[in-house]
């Protein structure tokens, strides 16, 4: 998934660090979604590269959870930071069966 630029789409690596995201506002049995996400790109990607996206919850609310994230090739190299702000809703979300 590479650009005209022949590095890694910003939009590849944003879907990785959103879809980590949802992961981690949603790992406590309640629905939540996105209110708000922003990323600062560091480096870019490149072919070949394996992408790591670790997610760190740094506000957990009744109702709002806030989230950084790091996205890093396979030698350790900050490629972007994600910052994603969740509202927590009243909704339990069901184990699959």
């Amino acid at each position: 998934m590479l650009n005209g630029f022949r590095v890694l789409h910003g939009g590849v690596t944003f879907s990785a660090a959103d879809s980590a995201f949802a992961f981690a506002c949603n790992s406590h049995g309640r629905q939540s979604v996105g209110l708000s996400a922003t990323m600062d790109y560091m480096e870019a990607g490149q072919l070949g590269d394996v992408i790591t996206v670790e997610a760190r919850e740094e506000s957990l609310k009744h109702k709002i959870g806030v989230y950084q994230l790091r996205v890093t090739n396979q030698h350790g190299t900050l490629l972007a930071m994600f910052k994603g702000t969740a509202y927590r809703t009243s909704h339990e979300i069901l184990p699959a069966l």
